[in-house]
């Protein structure tokens, strides 16, 4: 199967694309940089640095392979820095998911887009509420969720007015190895391997323990995925 990621460089992206090729998948990827995970599978991979907001260079991608999927990973997901920079956060997350159909629907035969979006957009459930389903009512709270949500119809449209084969995933909390610092689980670890290792105080910052949360692993992600 021919494989193309936008975000590859990504948390999820990089294992996505370690998946794939274990499954002897051809793979390409865009991003604006490689990341740590890609070190050891560049090589592998037919990479193209751009950005998702600019359709040409998801062109450039597309032309490396012609690929039969498409994964669309490619977004700001961290929910705190899409407050403080929102604009950014609904070009990238929208106008990069536009980017992707827009090419898509030109090619023939037409690839199978993978739109990974959120569980954010069912905003805030009620503490006695059972497991959210597809069926269940959208409330996005955040510039975030808002800017998946919008994504998401974007998907839809492509399939219904263009015939662009679409799938979306909406992915709760996950952690694994890899993942950046600025996400709960990782920045834990890493403040008690510092502490460890003498190189902090034994005291964690932690912020609000208030929050309820479910992760999932990435590895399990990236099996939803394939």
């Amino acid at each position: 199967m021919r494989s193309l990621i936008t975000g590859i460089g990504g948390f999820a992206g990089g294992h996505l694309a370690a998946a794939l090729l274990e499954r002897d998948a051809e793979v390409a990827g865009i991003d604006t940089a490689t990341g740590q995970r890609l070190e050891s599978i560049h090589s592998r991979i037919a990479f193209t640095k751009g950005d998702i907001r600019n359709a040409d260079a998801i062109r450039d991608a597309v032309n490396e392979l012609h690929p039969e999927v498409i994964y669309h990973l490619a977004a700001i997901t961290n929910v705190g820095r899409a407050w403080t920079k929102r604009r950014e956060t609904l070009e990238v997350n929208v106008v990069g998911t536009s980017a992707v159909l827009e090419v898509a629907a030109e090619l023939e035969p037409k690839p199978t887009v993978v739109l990974a979006s959120t569980g954010e957009i069912y905003g805030p459930p009620p503490p006695d509420s059972r497991p959210l389903t597809e069926d269940d009512p959208t409330h996005p709270q955040s510039p975030y969720a808002v800017s998946k949500m919008c994504a998401e119809l974007l998907a839809r449209q492509a399939w219904e007015s263009e015939g662009v084969p679409t799938v979306i995933l909406r992915m709760f909390n996950y952690t694994g190895p890899w993942q950046s610092p600025n996400f709960v689980c990782s920045d834990f670890a890493r403040q008690v391997a510092w502490a460890e290792a003498g190189l902090i105080k034994p005291r964690m910052s932690v912020g609000n323990l208030e929050s309820l949360r479910d992760f999932s692993d990435i590895r399990d992600i990236t099996e939803g995925y394939l």
